[in-house]
């Protein structure tokens, strides 16, 4: 299956772009007490940890620019598996209790809930029944930060080794994090929390982006993801892979215009043209993408369905252009002494999102990337 979405002349998607900030609750912490060579070089060592990470679990929320949520509801509770290689899982908490499955694969974003009520997220949809049921692929900007690009493991060494080379690190006095003691070590726009004891799993148990950070305030418990659970991850990842192939992208208008001239109406036939635009509302770098829209028309004359065989097709249209769709509808000869008759069509278009080369590209790099990350447990 893809995504199935029905037109009747004129639908439009949109998503509203959202700043969004990170942020739990309340943390006790003591004030900055200077410079510390021995934690810096802690945080240091941390960086190849992170790197040889198979994944992470990820617990906090997300906030808007007021402090009140994307949506100015309140936060987003957000609760999701990272892995090395940037496939993401879990789930997002709108302020209305709402529940969103959320999924990441080489990049790209998708959310999905049994009402699809976006907006609670802060997803701005024209149409909001059209997309009831169905994922939707995020727009880089859609939640202010693409999680997956943010928290996959190596992503987070590599921010903690370019700041360190960047600037000296300052430490904080003792806290408890999760009920261990940490030592909080601040190094540009962002605090690590190191365990202080040798337990096992990661030493960097939190992580604070602080408000200079490139999308706002916010912190994140992390967790090591056991191999028995990231076994489990990807086994329940490729199940949920299956059900983003139906993904729509509110960034995708589609716009239509009928252009029937009545004069290439017979009473057996009838000749139906309809100009179909897509425009993406999103990143300027996705500006020469193409959309694949498959059509239909239902088709009746004085309100009795007649044949539309010659209604369907498939066309590929790149963003910011336009194609022109043609049904040729037949229909046997009126009833004697008829000399009236109308002819209606009621177009339905499928716009989808993934081709079956993307989705197949998506197959391979998650056997792929399975592969890596087990080989990482050993």
């Amino acid at each position: 299956m893809r995504n199935r979405n029905t037109f009747h002349f004129s639908r439009a998607g949109r998503s509203a772009s959202a700043l969004v900030v990170l942020t739990v609750g309340a943390l006790v912490a003591g004030c900055t007490s200077g410079t510390g060579g021995d934690d810096a070089e802690r945080l240091e060592a941390t960086a190849p940890e992170l790197e040889g990470s198979p994944a992470i679990q990820y617990t906090g929320s997300l906030d808007g620019p007021d402090g009140d949520g994307p949506a100015g509801e309140g936060p987003v509770e957000v609760d999701i598996e990272v892995t090395n290689t940037g496939e993401a899982m879990g789930t997002l908490t709108a302020p209305d209790g709402e529940e969103f499955d959320y999924l990441a694969m080489d990049g790209d974003e998708f959310v999905w809930s049994e009402s699809g009520s976006w907006g609670s997220l802060g997803i701005e949809v024209e149409d909001p029944g059209m997309y009831e049921g169905m994922p939707l692929m995020l727009p880089a900007d859609a939640l202010g930060l693409n999680l997956s690009d943010v928290l996959a493991p190596p992503a987070v060494a590599a921010r903690i080794e370019e700041a360190l080379s960047n600037g000296d690190a300052s430490v904080g006095d003792t806290v408890d994090v999760d009920g261990r003691s940490a030592v909080p070590v601040t190094v540009e726009d962002a605090t690590y929390y190191l365990a202080e004891d040798d337990s096992d799993g990661l030493s960097l148990l939190r992580i604070e982006f602080g408000e200079a950070a490139a999308f706002g305030a916010g912190v994140f418990l992390l967790l090591p993801i056991a191999r028995e659970r990231g076994e489990k991850f990807y086994y329940d990842f490729r199940e949920k892979l299956e059900t983003v192939e139906n993904a729509a992208d509110p960034k995708i208008h589609v716009a239509t215009k009928e252009l029937r001239n009545p004069n290439v109406c017979s009473p057996t036939a009838c000749t139906f043209v309809l100009r179909v635009t897509i425009t993406y509302l999103g990143s300027a770098s996705n500006a020469d993408g193409a959309a694949i829209v498959e059509y239909t028309f239902d088709v009746t004359r004085d309100g009795v369905q007649v044949d539309s065989s010659g209604c369907a097709g498939s066309v590929t249209i790149g963003y910011n252009k336009s194609a022109d769709l043609t049904c040729n509808a037949t229909a046997p000869n009126p009833p004697a002494g008829n000399r009236t008759f109308e002819f209606l069509a009621d177009p339905h278009l499928t716009v989808i999102v993934l081709d079956e080369e993307e989705y197949r590209d998506y197959l391979q790099k998650e056997a792929d990337n399975r592969e890596k990350v087990f080989a990482m447990y050993d």
